[in-house]
């Protein structure tokens, strides 16, 4: 009797990892992306510039995320 109560709830575990699965690896791909375009806005001196003269708050925030993410801003040459 003890085996069917754990056989019975083996499935509603598998179905709510399921469940969970694709949000996060949709999730993690997002994050992931985020930070690699982050990255490329922080690295570009003329955006960076800009941002920090007209929106200095959502650059702390830009960087903050890549500081957090352990990523470095890289410097790029390709003019916005």
């Amino acid at each position: 009797m003890k085996a069917l109560r754990v056989y019975g709830v083996l499935p509603v575990w598998l179905i709510c990892c399921v469940r969970y699965i694709q949000p996060l690896k949709a999730y993690f791909t997002d994050l992931i992306k985020m930070t690699f375009y982050v990255r490329k806005l922080v690295g570009n001196d003329r955006v960076e510039n800009h941002l920090a003269t007209h929106y200095p708050d959502r650059l702390a925030c830009f960087k903050e995320v890549l500081e957090e993410s352990g990523v470095r801003a890289e410097r790029s040459d390709i003019r916005a």
